[in-house]
């Protein structure tokens, strides 16, 4: 792996309740891209200079003026950035050319008092190569690339002097939003989370741990799947499966610690239903709430009850 690494916002991916995310703003999964070129085409003056054309083709499309196709879809993103002050740009952007040259100052990343980036992700640009150049199985090439990062956003990151990973302030690097969260923050559905996540392991640039199956302590019916844990592999090209890895060292501690900051939860160790049937313990436990709240139905009850009678037969 080279030694550049490209920095992208983590308000890229998400933000505070009380803000919106740029994802949300642009509304566009490419906007990763654009980002992505503005931050690497800084020079020593702090000035960002691109054009439409020259974007499109950085990142591999061919350039396609017609309607709703690549070089709009740029544009109206670069015209996004520059109405929330993203961009300060010498030109206005809504009418500029593909291939006219814009010089703009880029203040994607924040700052704290003293100048310096804060809230922000830095990404080898081999591996943002390596995920836009994957063609094994047909995906989109940049939503993989953004879910990659918006893990990478997540994970907790300590660093020495020298800025090299570490583990001996004793808290893993690790990450484990939900499904659900990962759904709101950047629209990603289940079964594509899922088979990215499956692509990312398979190319050795994440490892998952889970927990298994857990429920809260006098509620043994709602039996629920425990979030998956996700930590970064030291190197795509040089990873060890060992017991001893800095990887495998943040997976155990991030579930060990999970489990220390849910002891009213009771784990099973295990991420197999005892009945096989995911909706029937939901059924159950929704059932149960229902009659607690005096609004469950008697025909609810009667199927709750033999559900649960069933359950024990097993």
């Amino acid at each position: 792996m080279n030694d550049y690494l490209t920095i992208l916002p983590n308000r890229l991916f998400y933000t505070k309740e009380d803000s919106v995310s740029l994802y949300r703003q642009c509304n566009s999964y490419k906007l990763i891209l654009i980002l992505d070129y503005l931050y690497s085409s800084i020079d020593k003056k702090g000035f960002s200079r691109f054009s439409v054309e020259d974007i499109v083709i950085t990142y591999g499309y061919k350039i396609n003026k017609n309607k709703g196709k690549i070089n709009e879809q740029i544009k109206n993103i670069l015209t996004e950035l520059q109405d929330n002050d993203i961009i300060k740009c010498d030109k206005d952007i809504n009418k500029i050319n593909y291939n006219d040259l814009i010089k703009c100052i880029y203040n994607g990343i924040e700052t704290n008092d003293n100048g310096d980036y804060t809230k922000f992700t830095m990404i080898s640009s081999d591996i943002v190569d390596y995920i836009l150049k994957f063609n094994k199985i047909k995906i989109d090439n940049v939503i993989l690339l953004f879910y990659y990062c918006y893990l990478c956003s997540r994970i907790y990151k300590s660093s020495n002097e020298h800025g090299k990973s570490y583990i001996h302030n004793g808290k893993a690097e690790e990450c484990h939003p939900s499904y659900k969260t990962i759904t709101k923050d950047i629209d990603i559905k289940p079964d594509t989370i899922k088979k990215y996540n499956d692509i990312l392991v398979d190319i050795n640039l994440i490892r998952i741990g889970n927990c298994g199956l857990c429920y809260n302590k006098g509620d043994e019916n709602n039996v629920r799947e425990s979030p998956n844990f996700y930590v970064l592999t030291e190197d795509k090209d040089t990873i060890v499966e060992s017991e001893n890895s800095i990887w495998d060292w943040n997976l155990k501690e991030g579930m060990k610690a999970y489990k220390k900051k849910n002891p009213n939860m009771v784990f099973l160790d295990t991420r197999e239903y005892k009945d096989n049937n995911k909706k029937i313990n939901g059924y159950i436990s929704r059932i149960t709430q229902l009659e607690k709240e005096d609004k469950a139905t008697k025909k609810q009850i009667k199927k709750r009850d033999k559900l649960l009678s069933e359950k024990e037969k097993l």
